[in-house]
């Protein structure tokens, strides 16, 4: 899981950020699916969608989305 970060931070240094954001977003809805149904006692999952959270506002910056799109996310979520 780790790794898979570790890819979209890499492609946030080069990829068209509007994109990756859509990206991020389902990276982190499907860990957050994924820690309510496993065994996190390690934190590894947890760790990892910290990550995502991190990288995502990274990204939201630099994609700059509209704010009814971003609450409406942040409300998903």
């Amino acid at each position: 899981m780790h790794e898979a970060v570790e890819l979209l931070r890499d492609a946030a240094e080069s990829t068209a950020p509007t994109g990756l954001l859509a990206v991020v977003e389902k990276a982190v809805a499907s860990a957050v699916r994924v820690v309510l149904r496993a065994d996190d006692s390690s934190g590894i999952i947890g760790d990892a969608i910290r990550e995502l959270l991190k990288l995502h506002t990274q990204v939201v910056s630099k994609a700059r989305p509209s704010a009814s799109k971003l609450v409406a996310w942040m409300i998903k979520f």
